[in-house]
């Protein structure tokens, strides 16, 4: 398995392609360099600029992330978008096909769609993983308002036959580790895990469980490594 940024899953050959602009296909020297351009575009002009020119912004650093995972991962022909209001219905659904309680997500992904595709959610972590045309996990995620940290608030994977299993979750984590990168955050949190068992599987990609006063796991943290 590759190597994550502070965990598991970016190799070091790969992480100097990503910060050195070194990449292939779709993700050339260019649209790197327009990446970085915007980065410090955004730290001068922090109080300027419209809201629709913030979420155009936002949106082409989503696409960065998800064609350099496209790139990373190709062995398993998947493409990854923003999330439309079709997918969030359907994953939905999927919370009546889970046989386990445990495994049942606690949220709708209706009303995240819904929270997320606001103003307020211009600068979100949003991504649909899909493979030869279907639907098969989802996440929403956004920055703290300082970017220090970027929060992920939300995964699920399709719960039927998936030919991506054993796969999914670390697509998942490397996508939101790139965008993180992207804005240089400092650590990334999975927030609220819904039982023991994600939390275990968590600290298998590298990630540390923070607990609250009374014992139970709130979030878990990785710090993002940029040596």
């Amino acid at each position: 398995m590759a190597t994550i940024v502070g965990a598991t899953l970016i190799s070091h050959a790969l992480k100097r392609r990503f910060f050195n602009g070194e990449c292939t296909n779709a993700l050339g020297a260019k649209q790197f360099a327009k990446i970085r351009k915007d980065n410090v575009l955004i730290k001068q002009e922090k109080h300027q600029g419209t809201i629709h020119e913030t979420m155009v912004r936002y949106q082409r650093f989503r696409r960065l992330a998800h064609q350099f995972t496209e790139e990373k991962f190709k062995s398993h022909s998947i493409q990854l978008r923003d999330i439309n209001y079709s997918d969030a219905v359907a994953a939905d659904e999927w919370r009546r096909e889970w046989a386990d309680p445990q495994k049942t997500p606690n949220w709708e992904w209706t009303r995240l769609y819904n929270e997320y595709h606001t103003n307020a959610g211009a600068k979100r972590f949003d991504v649909a993983l899909l493979t030869n045309g279907a639907l098969y996990a989802l996440c929403y995620g956004v920055p703290t308002s300082t970017k220090l940290t970027l929060k992920i608030h939300g995964i699920a994977r399709n719960p039927t036959a998936n030919p991506l299993e054993g796969h999914t979750l670390e697509i998942i984590l490397f996508c939101a580790t790139v965008y993180a990168r992207i804005l240089k955050c400092k650590e990334i949190w999975l927030c609220q895990p819904m039982n023991e068992a994600l939390v275990r599987t968590y600290q298998k990609h590298g990630y540390t469980p923070c607990k609250d006063h009374t014992g139970v796991v709130t979030h878990l943290t990785l710090q993002v490594n940029y040596e």
